[in-house]
């Protein structure tokens, strides 16, 4: 199972996923960027380092000069393109998912990922794609520069301040990831004293996706080392997950909602960009002051559109614990995110205010497998069938005190999406369970 979306495309290597297939679609991604220069970065999982190796010598085979980052965050590859003039980035990952997974996300100048608009012209040209498009040899290639500095930790360090975060004690879950070296290095230059879990990369001992794992280890060490918070990221450092000093893991949603909070003291937020299964209670947490939140689809890539559209200051995905500064890239990033909440607890906030405003607003996401043909069915007629609904990604059907079900197929995992929200976690489960039950009347 191959599965493209506006993230790039992902599957379990092996299956279907091969290097032969990557590199049908790095071809077309190339037909975007029409410049002889690209970036290339990945993750640590097994597969990563041998489809960085056929990505590049295809690259270079097409002509281009690849700027070869090595194991890397996706953040921070995102951020390397900030400022250069190169026109376009090829990160090895799959993120979140389980680490027989693969994949590839593709980067524009500026560092943000292809739009929807865009995303759809790969995938169709990918179709008509054959292997006669490939480039003739003359005997001129490509050639692989120099390994360059890295300017995404000195960025990271000046926004959030050098030593802002003295007296700090932090622990930090990499999660086998490719972050291993670039986030202690950050926090310390940040004046955190931090303690390491699960640092070795490739050696993945949780699920990479923190928002699905129970983080026990991470909860376990924040305790016993009286640890003022805990990060958990994932695979490639776009997302985290916050553990507080009682090691108590928050929600994904809360990760998002603090950091807007945060940031909203200090002025100058106006436009807030959030997917459509965000909690509405960063909505209405702003809703006293001249602050906008704009709804997206779900999705990096389409944060982004929307924070360009809109000239957003802050966006994310509460369902993803991700969180976008464009101030500094446009791309999730959890070790950005992280480095600021640590900041907040070094200026006496406290995480239990800061998510204060979450505790009326109780989340539950489920997913099912399925097919995208049978998701697309099962959305099209509850897009009929229900009432009050906001179709901007699937259907969210919006329950009249407050509450809200989206139900929309993943553009990552071949599952239907539940996401649903209610002002108790009894009316979420209630609602959850209706639904549930619905589905499984659909054959599901």
């Amino acid at each position: 199972m191959v599965i493209l979306s506006a993230s790039g495309m992902r599957g379990i290597v092996g299956d279907e996923l091969d290097p032969t297939y990557i590199l049908k679609i790095v071809k077309v991604f190339l037909k975007l960027i029409r410049n002889g220069q690209c970036v290339v970065g990945h993750d640590s999982r097994p597969s990563s380092m041998m489809l960085s190796e056929v990505i590049i010598a295809e690259l270079l085979y097409e002509k281009y000069d690849v700027h070869n980052l090595g194991m890397i965050t996706t953040p921070a590859l995102s951020h390397y393109l900030r400022d250069k003039v190169i026109p376009g980035g090829i990160m090895i990952t799959a993120s979140h998912n389980p680490p027989n997974w693969n994949g590839v996300k593709f980067f524009l100048k500026d560092g943000r990922g292809p739009n929807y608009v865009e995303s759809r012209e790969l995938v169709a040209n990918m179709e008509r794609l054959s292997s006669k498009n490939s480039v003739v040899s003359n005997g001129v290639y490509g050639s692989v520069l120099e390994a360059p500095t890295i300017p995404y930790s000195d960025s990271i360090i000046m926004y959030v301040g050098r030593n802002s975060c003295k007296g700090i004690k932090v622990a930090l879950d990499i999660g086998g990831g490719s972050g291993y070296s670039l986030i202690p290095t950050i926090f310390s230059e940040i004046g955190c004293d931090i303690i390491l879990v699960n640092a070795d990369p490739g050696d993945f001992r949780r699920e990479l996706d923190p928002t699905v794992d129970a983080l026990s280890e991470l909860r376990k060490v924040v305790i016993e080392k009286e640890c003022d918070v805990g990060f958990a990221y994932d695979c490639d450092g776009d997302r985290v997950v916050v553990v507080d000093n009682r090691g108590v893991k928050m929600s994904s949603d809360a990760t998002l909602f603090m950091t807007v909070g945060y940031l909203s003291n200090f002025g100058g937020i106006k436009n807030v960009i959030v997917s459509v299964d965000t909690t509405s209670a960063v909505e209405n947490e702003l809703s006293a002051s001249d602050r906008r939140v704009i709804y997206s689809k779900v999705g990096e890539a389409n944060v982004v559109h929307e924070l360009l559209k809109h000239q957003g200051h802050i966006g994310g995905e509460g369902s993803s614990a991700g969180v976008i500064i464009p101030e500094v890239s446009f791309c999730r990033d959890g070790i950005l995110t992280s480095a600021l909440l640590s900041r907040a607890l070094a200026e006496r906030y406290s995480l239990q205010n800061l998510v204060s405003g979450l505790s009326n607003y109780h989340q539950i996401r489920r997913k099912l497998s399925c097919d995208r043909k049978k998701a697309v069915e099962i959305v099209e007629r509850l897009s009929k069938s229900e009432k009050n609904v906001d179709l901007t990604d699937g259907v969210k059907i919006k329950i009249s005190n407050g509450s809200w079900v989206l139900i929309r197929p993943s553009g990552t995992e071949p599952v239907l999406r539940i996401s649903v929200e209610a002002s108790s976690q009894e009316e979420a489960k209630s609602l959850m369970s209706r639904y549930l039950d619905l589905f499984t009347k659909l054959g599901l």
